[in-house]
């Protein structure tokens, strides 16, 4: 689930950071007209699309309606749910967190508001190591740390691996988010860190030394 930041603090999901709005609801969150920037709106701008009519391309006046469907959530209403509901206590979410890339600020400080506010979501669910976190923003990842948040962590990274296996390493995250598609690792790196690739969960790959806390799947 991608996590995007509004105005006033909250995280909400969506893979891009517009918000668009209800006209054209069959193309999914992103089918609409773009209304703004995630970040630059706030919680009740965001609501008022967050609910589209199919019938009538317009934001539903019955969430109850067969034609009523949900474009946008607040990942605190995912967080209560997980925390409550029976069927899902056992269950993991893996959370990306997107760079707010709307205002001049390059997303710095949007990135460590993220990680304060997941840390305090963390904390008022009880979601300690429920978590596969991604992210590619060191200051997400240094506030992130320095709140000490209570879920697995991994740097999301492209090109060759093994610097970004060095890059988690000193970054102590737990592992990396990588598309890795059998390229050959630097026989010459070390052979602790090249062990990564021995350990993987959904495409995310495990630094040697730190630990599971749930069941993991092991490649070749």
């Amino acid at each position: 689930m991608d996590l995007q930041l509004s105005q006033g603090g909250t995280l909400w999901l969506g893979h891009d950071n517009d918000v668009h709005d209800c006209s054209d609801p069959a193309g999914g969150p992103t089918g609409g007209a773009v209304v703004d920037c995630f970040q630059n709106l706030g919680d009740a701008e965001i609501e008022t699309y967050a609910y589209c009519d199919t019938a009538t391309a317009a934001p539903c006046t019955d969430r109850l309606a067969s034609t009523c469907e949900q474009h946008y959530v607040r990942l605190e209403d995912v967080f209560e749910r997980f925390s409550t509901d029976p069927t899902l206590l056992q269950k993991l979410l893996s959370l990306d967190v997107k760079d707010q890339l709307c205002g001049r600020t390059g997303g710095i400080p949007e990135s460590q508001t993220m990680a304060n506010a997941l840390h305090g979501l963390v904390t008022k669910y009880q979601m300690d190591w429920r978590l596969l976190v991604q992210s590619d923003q060191r200051t997400f990842v240094s506030q992130f740390h320095d709140n000490g948040t209570q879920t697995f962590l991994f740097i999301e990274g492209y090109g060759d691996v093994d610097p970004i296996i060095e890059d988690a390493a000193k970054q102590g995250a737990t592992g990396i988010s990588y598309p890795y598609r059998n390229a050959p690792l630097d026989p010459t790196f070390a052979p602790g860190l090249r062990q990564v690739a021995c350990t993987s969960w959904s495409g995310r790959y495990r630094i040697p030394g730190t630990r599971w806390r749930t069941s993991r799947s092991s490649g070749p």
